[in-house]
């Protein structure tokens, strides 16, 4: 009877890890020797203010859980393991490796993050990163920084005229004095039709009455 019920204990708890690691877009197991258990405490505390559970289970059930989910982490199961799970990809890795700083027997061995089994150089990377509401924050920063610089330019435009220049610069147009050839043609003495067909009449020769007269 009792072998039965460690059985169905047993089972439960790789349930329930298996339950937390499918939730969780962020599972790391962490080598936890060497810390004592007020330190333990301090850093599930600064976890918990990130959403994250920090758990300690033995490995048997741990990898019991693993194989069911086809999740392969056999080369990190040896010693003993805490495991982080979160909902959140980059903060719990930002806290354990800040808390690293300072209790260097503590340290991250694999993980899997959003989905994917992620080795320990990958998961420093990832806690170099600025957290989520950092990489919000910045970007807000930079599209705040656009509109302005937007805003200037659409405000330095409207003082603009169509060929580049500001009213206060665009240059006097002078009116410069003409010269003979521009004189129009009508400023431009000349004969009228009426004068030149009077000519053309009184040089006209005589007729051929006045000849023979």
């Amino acid at each position: 009877m009792a072998s039965e019920k460690n059985i169905q204990a047993k089972q439960i708890t790789v349930d329930t890890i298996k339950t937390l690691i499918e939730n969780s877009n962020a599972v790391v197991l962490v080598d936890y020797q060497g810390l004592s258990v007020a330190n333990i405490n301090d850093l599930r505390a600064k976890l918990r203010e990130v959403d994250t559970e920090f758990k300690i289970f033995k490995n048997t059930l741990t990898k019991r859980a693993l194989d069911d989910l086809k999740i392969n982490l056999d080369e990190a199961m040896a010693g003993p393991n805490a495991i982080a799970f979160s909902t959140d990809s980059i903060a719990p890795l930002k806290v354990i490796a800040d808390f690293a700083k300072e209790h260097d027997t503590l340290s991250m061995k694999i993980g899997v993050i959003d989905g994917e089994v992620t080795e320990l150089d990958t998961l420093n990377q990832l806690a170099a990163l600025p957290s989520r509401d950092g990489l919000l924050t910045m970007l807000a920063g930079g599209m705040i920084g656009i509109v302005k610089d937007l805003s200037i330019a659409l405000d330095l435009y409207g003082q603009q005229l169509d060929d580049g220049t500001t009213v206060e610069e665009k240059p006097e147009v002078k009116e410069e004095p003409k010269t003979e050839e521009e004189t129009p043609v009508e400023e431009q003495p000349e004969e009228t039709k009426e004068e030149a067909t009077e000519e053309v009449v009184e040089e006209k020769p005589e007729t051929v009455e006045e000849a023979t007269e």
